[in-house]
């Protein structure tokens, strides 16, 4: 399977399409306005060069988070309304419970919750978000195929290996090996090994970048 850059790019190297997705990561914030990891910004920017777009990642932390290397994929275009009829759903309970229609579903009120989500459970998706959840069931295919090229002579040990997780609404997660929670109380031995296993699993996510740069043809 091959993947080719769009028409403008028609006159220029890989490297040099690269070098321009990368810029553009560098200069990316995360949601709480912090600079992306550096280990993590080479597999956004190829990612971003296969026109995949990305909404969050990180390269793994022994001290917070998790030891493990991920990038989330998420098609843009998401539509501010995932029900028909939802935002003037959300303005009614609002004005009911003296909330902000924001926080009505997913605040800190939980009758409102409740109310919210008992009146729109039953209610049709718009039109505009069915295709959207489209787009990312097609970026996780296409994700998943990649995956598939990249371990065609087989994975390696599950502890590192990438795979593409599934979580609620956006097309998924790459991730090297399964979700590892730090330990607070981990003894220096402990720390030493879990050191050991992020750096294989970043190492994995850099061979995977690697293998995306190298397949792209222009």
């Amino acid at each position: 399977m091959e993947q080719k850059a769009g028409n403008e790019y028609q006159q220029k190297t890989k490297e040099e399409l690269f070098e321009e997705k990368l810029k553009v990561a560098e200069k990316r914030l995360d949601k709480q306005g912090v600079e992306m990891d550096t280990k993590i910004i080479d597999t956004v920017a190829i990612l971003n060069l296969y026109q995949i777009p990305t909404s969050g990642s990180c390269e793994g932390h022994i001290d917070h988070g998790i030891a493990n290397p991920w990038v989330n994929l998420k098609a843009v275009g998401e539509p501010e309304e995932r029900f028909v009829g939802e935002k003037a759903t959300k303005q009614s309970i609002g004005d009911q419970f003296h909330i902000s229609p924001d926080e009505v579903g997913r605040g800190q009120n939980e009758e409102a919750n409740k109310q919210f989500w008992d009146t729109i459970g039953a209610v049709e998706k718009t039109p505009e978000y069915r295709k959207w959840m489209a787009d990312n069931e097609k970026l996780a295919k296409t994700m998943s195929a990649l995956i598939d090229e990249f371990y065609t002579g087989g994975k390696p040990d599950p502890l590192v290996a990438i795979n593409l997780l599934t979580l609620g609404g956006i097309a998924g997660r790459i991730q090297s090996g399964p979700d590892e929670i730090p330990s607070k109380n981990l003894n220096p031995a402990e720390e030493s090994a879990l050191r050991i296993r992020l750096s294989k699993r970043q190492e994995e996510m850099k061979r995977f970048t690697e293998f995306l740069k190298k397949r792209m043809v222009i």
